[in-house]
């Protein structure tokens, strides 16, 4: 589920402020970026939307982080592709610029149930001499693996997490030297023995 509110402001003396057209089509549950449902991120991020005299969003800058930069960017790109105005007028009714300020709630919406069905997929990456993953690929399928995420990014830096670091491997001198792993998933369904 997303909600989304805003209130429109004024930049310089507007008899009426500019007024949002169909909010309600600007971000919906289809909009939510893969990454943050994979990782099951979720928040609320406040933005300004700076608009031109012609009602049309020239700018957007976040006032409020979720905590999330791909659900802080998602919000600016949804608002300057979908939102829509009618402008703001002064006193003696001509067009001007102006500002709305507004939110969006992003919640994870629900899946259902996952459906039991077998399914087999691989992550495979590079882990340099110091022990960091690079070129890390996933065929693990979402609809199959959903509460396990992309495992790729639980190995790369994430915003005040520390990567994961292995431990490397040596080579025939006792050097760290890089390697290249394959983590192979399989998920089968039987019938219970019940």
């Amino acid at each position: 589920m997303l909600l989304l509110f805003g209130l429109a402001v004024a930049t310089t003396a507007i008899e009426q402020p500019p007024r949002p057209v169909r909010p309600d089509m600007w971000v919906s549950p289809d909009d939510y970026p893969p990454e943050a449902l994979r990782n099951m991120w979720d928040g609320l991020v406040g933005f300004t939307l700076y608009l031109s005299s012609q009602g049309q969003v020239t700018g957007c800058a976040v006032t409020q982080s979720s905590g999330h930069s791909v659900l802080d960017d998602a919000t600016c790109t949804l608002m300057a592709a979908h939102a829509r105005f009618v402008p703001g007028k002064d006193a003696g009714g001509q067009s001007v610029a102006g500002e709305y300020q507004g939110h969006v709630n992003w919640q994870i919406p629900d899946r259902g149930p996952v459906p039991l069905a077998p399914s087999s997929g691989t992550v495979e990456f590079d882990v340099d001499a110091s022990g960091r993953v690079h070129d890390c690929k996933s065929t693990l399928p979402d609809e199959s693996w959903p509460n396990l995420g992309d495992l790729c990014t639980h190995f790369q830096q994430l915003p005040n997490v520390p990567p994961v670091v292995f431990a490397p491997g040596l080579g025939k001198n006792g050097q760290p030297v890089p390697r290249h792993v394959v983590i192979r998933v399989d998920m089968t369904v039987s019938p219970s023995a019940d």
